[in-house]
């Protein structure tokens, strides 16, 4: 079925059709369509209707309103089926054909283009949306134009951090802030993910509370729970990505969480590997899992410094605590085999792929961590401070930004923070000016933001060129002293509590030396006082005037008249610190030494300065420099604010510091103009920005339509580039990362149907071909049009072009792209990425992805129900072949699907696409269910080898749920299944019982057979008495092959519900031990006592550890002492008084009744004790359905209620 095109399409495109079934129009109308107001529903609206409901899985319909009733709506699905549904259930779209939306999305996505490009633009961009050639993510399509205050960002990684940040990290706070932001971008449409490697591992002492953690894995279940509660737009449940990083303790919990079941149920999960971990694993070495050792630093410390980032803690100096070592390879096999049993734990190699990333100069995992020593004077809103003093204080301050970087002065910065004891060097320049940081600390010159490391001899390096700001405290009066003392060459001071000490001081108290002030000397070198620096305004002023009042000359130039003031002084560090004080009141002078003797000079435009703002403390002296400069005859140049570099000299290891400034991402350095850290800078904020390349549109008569590719690639960057200032952000922490990134991430879909079209089979070397040129296509106009885009809007705020392209992945770029990158600079910093697009996909009926086919025909199960989904690519090429008989197996070798691929041919394909992608990329490797756990650690190692940044694996039947599963795969006739399964059980060999009890050994894993286990003919058993508030129950565990195999439960009389309720539970639990599944049936039942213990009931009997609360909480305590009996599971039954058990060796054959062992054991449990404890008083009584209670009893022909009163007559 195609639907007509609209009027809106251009001519040009019209008669262009595009696949259009029955679910692909209601994954678009349910999922993207706009939704208009439920009470306008009228006849003849197109409506999506709920056919059944269902917590996960509810059923959805299109159809057509035939007659409203009030709040009762009767539509005639497309079945013809008439249905009538109330008018909440029911979804009434405003745009019924795809055509609406892209028209809606065409208009909305250039209001943020310039006004005479708007109408050209929504064209190109209505081209490129026409017959789904570009498919935008989802949240686009549903948010775009419609005025919803939703998101347009399909995922979102946010770190665990709390909202106050006097609390920790590996807080309780920061994971419930952390919580309830995750809940508020998915109730917005978006996807989250979140890294628990910050919060402290299972056990570890949490003080405050004299308490222990519950550990990563139990945060990380709180965060799967809300998310499986969170609905998106009422079409969605919330999708949730967690990540442990492969150090931390609790890592080897996580890697099995999956194979327990309802753990972290509603995450998929990856462990974060590090390259020293692959080191370790490549070389079989130990591996030892860590964590910050938190009670040695003490909280204030752990509480400010710990984020989550191992490395950057360790470069601090801060000591770990080793809690478990491993061999790294027994640590990959435990994530293999897990992954092998459940399709999860993924890997993601974070080291890797930050190296590769085009962000890694500014990213946090890998920056390089640049710093200043801590004596460095930062220029701040309250006057220079040293950065040691910064970080001790803990405050966040505005710091002085260059006026070449920034119109306004100060602007507010990070706390001053420590990275680590490192070398340091002396960067010097020739005029004077001097700081020590980090060989890769930059600082800003003529040519830009340089490293030390690389200043050429001749760099000109920027002098902050404007006034700053000064302190609260000091008075003038103090100034003027302070000033006099180290003018008169005192050989240091510091304040003193009493009199005027020293030889002279008396003298110097005499000579204006306010009387108040007490000088004490020392044999220190001189410098300024600490005070002055931090000293309001006029302290300064006056320092400087009393300073240059005793110390310096007025010379002048005979021939030219020009004149300068010289401070002559024997220490370079005094001259130096007055050269700092200076520049806070816009003034530049220069160390002078030509002379043998180290001065400092002011001149030209910058004496001008210090005539107005400093002067001399004597008037008469102020005249005469004022008369020099009005004699001058030469102009005045302005200052250019810039000192020459002269070299960079080691000089020691040390403490060394930095800060953040987000908006110029710089600050002023004794002087200098110096790049902040960029680690700091970028949290975990980011956000994914979606569209996919249709490719099954790009292909015609089996060529590719090389010049369209083009255009969509370049117009599809555009595209996303504006959706970055038109989306809403509700964080402003992911407006601030992604407006300094701008993020594209532009992908594809329809990969296979590309290479079906071209008669090529996916996966085989010729494909491997066609897909490099491709992607290198797309990767390389994706890069051109950003460059372009560049030049045009400007690139993004964190671009740095040396930093850039030294990235793994602009190495690699053609030189083309390289050379525009260079001189017209990039919009985006990263724009590739291959997304699954499932859902999408599906919608537009192509291939997802860069995946095969899944099958030609299966069924898809999610939200809108169980869908059958047939491939029409093959009913098409049946209709072009009709001499073809339309039979699977006549079609063509390239029509191949994800299980017929080798799984290494999986791998290749993603490697060969990847080396055109910037940044993650979704690829899912099929394995057929036999494959082995060996056979899966081959393909990770080739993963690894080909230079995958992550690998998931997905073994068929791995999991007992899946979102696609084959038709074959549906349920067979149950005597098909007994054959089936006595086939397989004569075929495998049992497992052997071991002393973990079934706790999924690797040997178990490999013999799990696919099948529903039968009942034998003979089984052997145990059978234990437990007393309930309705008599006592028979509990029948019969085992096979050294396990518990199912379980019969007998209670009450034939008739009864609470008869019929405990078969169902006997039924239930013997269905759960005898489906196969990598967790063992001893564990299953282990389970299944945890689930039971503990229910309550209306009617709880008995004391201590006999009191039973309801008929659940009965059926576990027995359940309990099998296990222990059997197994050692638990503690010894404490209520054994009120129980029995029967010897080991009671033989069933099989089944006399279902649900019973026998007739005698159903009468047995009709409410009487067989260990002659008499009569119970609830005994023969029923569940009433008045009340609930166990009192419902048969009398007279009538049943009534003993505890309620109510009767059937």
């Amino acid at each position: 079925m195609a639907l007509e095109p609209s009027r809106a399409v251009p001519a040009q495109d019209r008669g262009r059709r595009y696949r259009w079934s029955e679910l692909q129009e209601l994954i678009f109308l349910d999922r993207y369509a706009q939704k208009g107001s439920r009470a306008d529903i009228t006849v003849g609206d197109t409506v999506v209707v709920m056919t059944k409901e269902h917590p996960k899985y509810p059923q959805k319909e299109v159809g057509v309103v035939e007659a409203v009733d009030g709040d009762d709506i009767t539509v005639r699905l497309r079945s013809g089926e008439l249905f009538v549904q109330k008018r909440a259930r029911i979804d009434r779209p405003l745009e019924t054909r795809p055509e609406d939306m892209w028209d809606r999305m065409a208009r909305a996505i250039v209001a943020v283009e310039p006004k005479d490009k708007r109408k050209e633009l929504e064209k190109e961009f209505r081209w490129l949306l026409q017959d789904w050639r570009f498919v935008p993510g989802g949240r686009i399509n549903a948010m775009l134009g419609t005025g919803q205050h939703l998101t347009a960002y399909n995922c979102y990684v946010i770190p665990i951090r709390p909202d106050d940040p006097s609390h920790g990290n590996d807080s309780r706070r920061a994971i419930m802030d952390t919580l309830r932001n995750m809940v508020e971008i998915m109730a917005r449409g978006g996807g989250v993910g979140i890294n628990l490697s910050t919060l402290r591992p299972r056990l570890a002492y949490v003080q405050g509370v004299n308490g222990k953690s519950s550990g990563a894995v139990s945060w990380g279940q709180l965060f799967s729970t809300a998310t499986g509660l969170v609905e998106q737009g009422g079409s969605r449940r919330g999708a949730l990505m967690l990540i442990l990083n492969v150090w931390h303790p609790d890592v080897i919990e996580f890697i099995n969480a999956k194979r327990d079941f309802g753990v972290l149920t509603n995450a998929n999960i990856s462990v974060g590997l590090t390259d020293d971990f692959e080191r370790a694993l490549d070389n079989d070495e130990d591996w030892q899992l860590v964590f910050p050792d938190y009670e040695a630093v003490g909280k204030e410390i752990y509480d400010r410094e710990w984020d989550g980032n191992l490395r950057r803690w360790q470069e601090k100096g801060y000591p770990v605590k080793v809690y478990q070592t491993v061999r790294a390879r027994d640590l990959w096999r435990m994530i293999v085999e897990s992954a092998w049993a459940s399709a999860e734990p993924g890997i993601v190699r974070m080291d890797y792929s930050n190296r590769m990333s085009n962000t890694w100069y500014f990213h946090d995992l890998i920056a390089t961590n640049p710093c200043v020593t801590g004596d460095t004077l930062i220029y701040t809103e309250n006057g220079l401070q040293r950065a040691e003093d910064l970080y001790f204080s803990y405050k966040a301050q505005r710091v002085l930004v260059d006026g070449r970087l920034s119109h306004e002065a100060l602007l507010p910065a990070s706390p001053v923070f420590i990275t680590g004891i490192k070398p340091v060097y002396r960067l010097e320049t020739r005029e004077g000016f001097s700081v020590r940081l980090t060989a890769d600390h930059q600082v800003m010159t003529e040519r830009g933001w340089v490293a030390a490391k690389d200043l050429q001899p001749g760099d000109e390096i920027h002098i902050v060129n404007r006034p700053g700001a000064f302190g609260r405290e000091g008075s003038r009066d103090l100034g003027l002293a302070l000033g006099r003392a180290v003018g008169q060459d005192i050989r240091t001071y510091a304040l003193a509590a009493a009199g005027v000490e020293g030889p002279g001081a008396a003298a110097r108290a005499g000579n204006g030396l306010d009387q108040r002030v007490a000088v004490r000397v020392t044999a220190e070198p001189i410098t300024v006082p600490e005070i002055v620096f931090v000293g309001t305004r006029e302290m300064q002023q006056a320092f400087l005037q009393a300073l240059f009042g005793a110390s310096s000359c007025v010379e002048t130039d005979a021939e030219t008249g020009s004149c300068r003031v010289r401070l002559a002084a024997g220490s370079v560090r005094l001259l130096g610190d007055v050269q700092r004080l200076l520049l806070n009141f816009g003034i530049y002078s220069r160390i002078d030494d030509s002379a043998g003797e180290s001065s400092l000079v002011i001149a030209g435009a910058s004496l001008v300065r210090f005539a107005r703002e400093i002067g001399f403390h004597d008037e008469a002296a102020n005249e005469a420099l004022r008369a020099n400069l009005s004699a001058s005859s030469r102009p005045l140049e302005p200052e250019r604010f810039v000192a020459t570099f002269a070299a960079l000299v080691p000089d020691g290891e040390e403490m060394v510091y930095d800060l953040t400034q987000p908006d110029t991402h710089s600050f002023v350095a004794n002087g200098l103009v110096v790049h902040n850290c960029g680690e700091q800078f970028l949290p975990a904020w980011g956000v994914c920005n979606l569209g996919h390349i249709n490719l099954s549109r790009f292909v015609e008569d089996g060529q590719i339509l090389w010049d369209d590719l083009k255009r969509a690639a370049r117009l599809g960057v555009r595209f996303l580039d504006n959706v970055i200032d038109i989306t809403p952000y509700f964080f402003k922490e992911n407006e601030k990362v992604q407006k300094a990134e701008r993020r594209v991430g532009m992908g594809t879909m329809g990969l296979a149907e590309m290479l079906i079209k071209l008669g090529v089979r996916y996966g085989s070397p010729e494909s491997l071909e066609i897909i490099d040129q491709v992607y290198r296509t797309i990767a390389v106009e994706a890069y051109l049009s950003s460059t372009e885009l560049a030049a045009e809007k400007g690139a993004f705020p964190m671009f740095d072009a040396e930093k850039f392209l030294q990235s793994g992945f602009m190495q690699a770029m053609p030189e083309e792209v390289r050379a525009a990158v260079r001189t017209k600079g990039m919009r985006n910093a990263t724009l590739l990425t291959q997304a699954p697009t499932g859902t999408t996909g599906t919608m537009v009926g192509t291939s997802t992805g860069i995946e095969p086919y899944y099958q030609w025909s299966y069924w898809r199960t999610g939200r809108l129900g169980k869908k059958e989904v047939n491939e029409a690519i093959v009913q098409e090429w049946f209709d072009a072949h009709p001499e073809v008989e339309p039979k699977l197996e006549n079609l063509p070798d390239y029509f191949v699907t994800a299980l017929e691929l080798a799984p290494d041919e999986h791998v290749r394909v993603q490697a060969a696409i990847q080396r055109w992608v910037d940044s993650s990329i979704s690829k899912t490797t099929n394995c057929p269910a036999d494959w082995t756990v060996e056979q899966v650690e081959e393909l990770y190692a080739l993963a690894r080898k080909l230079g995958c940044k992550g690998v998931t694996i997905y073994r068929d039947k791995s999991r007992d749920e899946q979102v696609l599963s084959r038709k074959e795969d549906a349920p067979a006739p149950k005597e098909a299944q007994a054959a089936a399964g006595q086939a397989s059980a004569a075929a495998v060999p049992a497992p052997p019982t071991n002393g973990n009890n079934g706790n999924g050994t690797l040997a178990a894993m490999r013999d799990a057979s696919p099948t529903i286990g039968e009942v034998p003919e003979e089984v052997a058993g145990y059978t234990f008495r437990q007393k309930t508030m309705v008599g006592t129950a028979r509990i029948t565990i019969n085992e096979k092959d050294g396990e518990p195999f199912e379980a019969i439960i007998v209670l009450g009389k034939g008739g009864m519900d609470v008869t019929a309720d405990s078969e169902a539970i006997g039924r239930l639990i013997s269905l759960y031990l005898r489906t196969p599944s990598p967790v063992g049936n001893t564990k299953k039942l282990a389970l299944v006592v945890e689930q039971l213990r503990g229910i309550g009931g209306a009617q709880p009997f008995g004391f201590g550890p006999n009191k039973v609360l309801s008929l659940p909480d009965a059926l576990a305590k027995a359940l309990e002492r099998y296990l222990h009996r059997r197994y050692g599971y638990g503690s010894p039954a404490e209520h054994e008084s009120g129980a029995a058990h029967e010897a080991a060796g009671y033989t069933s054959h099989g089944y006399a009744e279902p649900g019973y062992a026998s007739a005698s054991d159903a009468d047995a449990g009709a409410g009487y004790s067989a260990a002659g404890n008499g009569h119970h008083p609830n005994a023969g009584a029923d569940l009433c359905p008045a009340c609930g209670t166990f009192s419902y009893v048969k009398a007279e022909g009538c049943g009534y209620c003993r505890n309620c009163g109510h009767s059937s007559c």
